[in-house]
């Protein structure tokens, strides 16, 4: 396994020269800028609402191909009391356990 590999982006060059110019001002250089954003980003937990926004984009792209309706809030809310509900269940049976 390679112990490093490489990512290729482009980006505007007046947002590399301000990027460059703030890495300048810190002492450190771009590429350990980006590999610190990349290594925060792989490493935090992941919000309910990013959560949520997973869910309704999957629903959405299974509408488009099934042609089913978009769930609307109340289906969204009793999904959600569905989930807490097995939670709740699960919780119960493992004091009980």
């Amino acid at each position: 396994m390679k112990a490093t590999d490489t990512i290729r982006i482009r980006i505007e060059p007046t947002l590399k020269q301000k990027l460059q110019s703030r890495c300048d001002d810190r002492g450190i250089t771009l590429s350990h800028l980006i590999r610190d954003f990349l290594t925060t980003e792989a490493n935090r937990p992941v919000t309910a609402a990013e959560r949520f926004d997973a869910i309704m984009a999957s629903a959405a792209s299974k509408t488009g191909t099934t042609g089913l309706n978009e769930p609307t809030i109340d289906d969204i809310n009793d999904y959600i009391d569905s989930i807490r509900e097995q939670r709740l269940e699960a919780i119960n049976l493992s004091r009980s356990a």
